[in-house]
C-alpha cells in the first residue's frame, strides 16, 4: 500500500519515533554502568598505590617553594604601588610579604597565610625551615633569579622633585626647536639621590602559580635583572616616543590666547596649553593674572618644586642637568621682595585705596623685574592668594587716577607678587635679584630720547657664543643695593666646573649596566654622594636670557649646537640632524 505523503512511518504498527529512541538510550545507559563498575573493582584491588602517590603529588603541588626567596619589609606605599602597577593580583595575595607566602600557615618572614587543605600541616611544617634558610642565604650579592610568573615584577619609584617652567606668551614660540632639543638633552636621566630610599626598588616573585609571592625593596632588588629591565623601559628614553615623556626633571605649561587650539607635533609644547586663559595685554594686571593662572595649574602637580616663569623670547643659559641642579641646591626664590629707598621702589604707583585687612602699600609695597624662580612655598601662596590679587587687579592700572588727581604708571607684573611675599614678612626669603634668574642686555631708546634704557632685541647678527658667555656673567642688581663690580665680573665665572659636576650627579636610566650596577645602583654611598654640593653657582647668576627675537632662533639654535662654541647647552654636533636641517631649509 503507497504511504501518503507527510504520514508518519510505523503508523500501521502503532509505534512512534519517540518509543524507539527512548528504548535505544536505556540499553546505553546499562552498557556504560556495567563497564564503570568493572572498571572500579579493577582500580580498589591493584591501584590504591598510584591513588596514593596521586595525593601526595597534589599535595606537593599544592606547597611548592618558589625558585627565589627573598628576605625584607614593604611598606604601604610599596604596596600601593604595586597594585596599581598590577592590577590583576588576587586580593587574597599581599604583595608586601615577607619572606615566603604559603598556604595554610604563616610565611617564613611573617606573611599571612591563606587556609590549607587538610592533611598537609605536617609537610608544611617540615618545608618552612628549609625555606628560612635559604632565605637567609641570599644577600645584596646574590644571583636573584627572574622568571615570567603571575605577580612578578619590579617597580622602580625614583623621589624627586621637577622644575615647572611656565611659558607666557601671546601664542607664537620662536623658540620652540630649541626648547624641545634642550628637554631632549634630559632624556632618562635620574638624580643619584632620587634612587637612594628603600622604596626606590621593590621586587616581587611569584611562584610559576602566581600563589607564593615574595617581595624585598632597596639596595639589595635594585641589581637584579628584572629591576634593570624595568629601570629601562619604566624611565628610559624608550619608554616614549614624546620627547617630553622621555625626561623626568621639568614639566611645561603653556599660557597663550584662548583662541589658540594647540601647537603641532613634535613640538615639545603640544598638549600643552592651560584650559583657563585669557587676554594678556602689555600694561594691565592680566600679565600677573596669567602668570598666576600657570602657577595655579603646575602647582597641582605636588612633584613640582620650582615654578619658572619664561617668556616667547627667552632661551636657557646652560645645560638641562645643570638647571635643574642649581635650583634643587637653592632655597629662596629668585626675585626681589626685599626693601629698597626710592625712587626705585616706585611706592608712589601705589594708592591709599589698595589697603585692605592685610596688606598695606606703606609698609608692604615693593619692586621687581616679571620673570620669576619661585620655591614651591611662595607659589603656593601665590596661587591660593585672592585678597591682594583683587586689589591689584582693581587699582593697579597705566592711566590717570581721577581720585588721585594724577597719572599712576603701576605695573602688576613688577609689583604684585613683591609686595604679596612682603605682605606675608618672606622678604629674607628671596634674592633680591630683580631680573628672577632671566637676563639681558639694556641698550638706548631707538628714537634718541633721554628716557630709561630698554632691554635689547637680539637679531641674528648678535648671536655669539661671546654673547652667551658675557650673559652668563651679567648680575642684576637694585641701584640702591650695595656690591662691587669686580665681585660681580667673577661671580658667575665657575660654570665649567659646576656644569661638569652636574651631570656626575645623574645616572642615565638606559646605561646602567649589570657589571657596574653594584657599584652605582647597589651602593648606598655612590647614591647619596652629592658632587654638585661645594660647585653650585651663586644665585644671583641668572639661568635664562632674553629677549631673542624670532629671526634669531635659528642662530640661537646653530651656536649651541657648535662643538667649537663649546658652551655645553646643547650636545655639539658637526652634522644638522633631518628635523633640524628641515627647519634650517624653511
Amino acid at each position: 500500500m503507497l504511504r501518503r505523503p507527510g504520514s508518519p512511518v510505523g503508523r500501521r504498527r502503532g509505534f512512534t519515533p519517540v518509543i524507539w529512541i527512548a528504548l535505544i538510550s536505556v540499553s546505553g545507559v546499562l552498557v556504560l554502568t556495567g563497564a564503570h563498575m568493572a572498571l572500579g573493582a579493577r582500580s580498589s584491588t591493584g591501584g590504591g598505590g598510584s591513588q596514593e602517590g596521586g595525593g601526595a603529588a597534589g599535595g606537593e603541588g599544592n606547597e611548592r617553594v618558589p625558585r627565589v626567596l627573598l628576605q625584607g619589609t614593604g611598606s604601604d606605599g610599596a604596596e600601593a604601588a604595586l597594585r596599581q602597577q598590577q592590577p590583576s593580583l588576587r586580593p587574597d595575595v599581599e604583595p608586601q610579604v615577607v619572606g615566603m607566602r604559603r598556604r595554610g600557615g604563616e610565611a617564613a618572614g611573617g606573611g599571612v597565610a591563606a587556609a590549607a587543605p587538610a592533611g598537609s600541616a605536617a609537610e608544611e611544617g617540615a618545608a618552612a625551615p628549609e625555606a628560612e634558610a635559604w632565605a637567609e642565604q641570599l644577600g645584596p650579592d646574590s644571583d636573584l633569579a627572574t622568571f615570567a610568573a603571575k605577580g612578578t615584577h619590579c617597580v622602580v619609584t625614583p623621589t624627586h622633585g621637577k622644575i615647572a617652567l611656565l611659558f607666557l606668551t601671546h601664542g607664537d614660540l620662536p623658540h620652540d626647536l630649541v626648547w624641545t632639543a634642550w628637554l631632549r638633552e634630559a632624556r632618562g636621566l635620574l638624580p643619584r639621590s632620587s634612587l637612594a630610599g628603600e622604596q626606590a626598588f621593590c621586587l616581587q616573585q611569584c611562584d610559576d602559580a602566581g600563589d607564593d609571592c615574595v617581595q624585598q625593596c632597596g639596595r639589595a632588588a635594585a641589581c637584579n635583572p628584572l629591576c634593570l629591565e624595568a629601570l629601562r623601559q619604566q624611565l628610559g628614553p624608550s619608554r616614549s616616543t614624546a620627547v617630553l615623556q622621555q625626561q623626568h626633571l621639568f614639566s611645561v605649561y603653556v599660557h597663550a590666547r584662548p583662541t589658540l587650539k594647540d601647537y603641532k607635533e613634535p613640538s615639545v609644547f603640544a598638549g600643552r596649553l592651560i584650559p583657563d586663559r585669557a587676554i594678556a595685554k602689555p600694561g594691565t594686571h592680566a600679565i600677573a593674572a596669567a602668570a598666576k593662572k600657570l602657577v595655579e595649574v603646575a602647582a597641582l602637580d605636588q612633584r613640582n618644586e620650582w615654578f619658572v616663569l619664561v617668556g616667547d623670547t627667552t632661551v636657557p643659559l646652560y645645560h638641562p642637568a645643570m638647571v635643574w641642579q642649581q635650583l634643587m641646591h637653592e632655597g629662596r626664590s629668585r626675585l626681589d621682595a626685599c626693601a629698597h629707598k626710592e625712587p626705585y621702589v616706585a611706592r608712589k604707583r601705589s594708592t591709599p585705596a589698595m589697603r585692605s585687612g592685610r596688606f598695606k602699600p606703606e609698609r608692604h609695597w615693593r619692586r621687581s623685574g616679571q620673570w620669576f624662580m619661585l620655591n614651591r612655598r611662595h607659589a603656593e601662596l601665590f596661587a591660593h592668594d585672592q585678597e591682594v590679587a583683587h586689589t591689584f587687579s582693581k587699582h593697579c592700572y597705566v592711566g590717570y587716577d581721577q581720585q588721585e588727581g594724577r597719572q599712576r604708571d603701576c605695573a602688576s607684573a613688577e609689583h604684585y607678587l613683591p609686595s604679596l611675599l612682603a605682605m606675608y614678612g618672606l622678604d629674607n626669603e628671596t634674592t633680591c635679584d630683580p631680573a628672577g634668574g632671566t637676563t639681558w642686555a639694556w641698550q638706548a631708546p631707538i628714537d634718541g630720547s633721554k628716557d630709561s634704557p630698554v632691554p635689547k632685541t637680539f637679531q641674528p647678527g648678535h648671536v655669539t657664543a661671546e654673547l652667551f658667555a658675557s650673559l652668563r656673567s651679567t648680575v642684576r642688581r637694585a641701584p640702591d643695593e650695595q656690591h662691587s663690580g669686580e665681585e660681580d665680573a667673577g661671580l658667575c665665572s665657575g660654570w665649567a666646573a659646576a656644569a661638569q659636576a652636574a651631570h656626575e650627579g645623574f645616572l642615565d636610566a638606559a646605561a646602567v649596566e649589570p657589571d657596574s650596577c653594584f657599584a652605582t645602583l647597589g651602593s648606598t654611598e655612590f647614591l647619596r654622594d652629592d658632587p654638585y654640593h661645594g660647585v653650585a653657582l651663586s644665585e644671583r647668576c641668572p639661568l635664562l636670557a632674553r629677549k631673542f627675537s624670532r629671526h634669531s632662533a635659528k642662530w640661537v639654535h646653530k651656536v649651541y649646537r657648535s662643538c667649537s662654541a663649546g658652551l655645553g647647552v646643547l650636545s655639539c654636533s658637526q652634522r644638522l640632524t633631518d628635523r633640524d636641517a628641515n627647519w634650517w631649509s624653511r
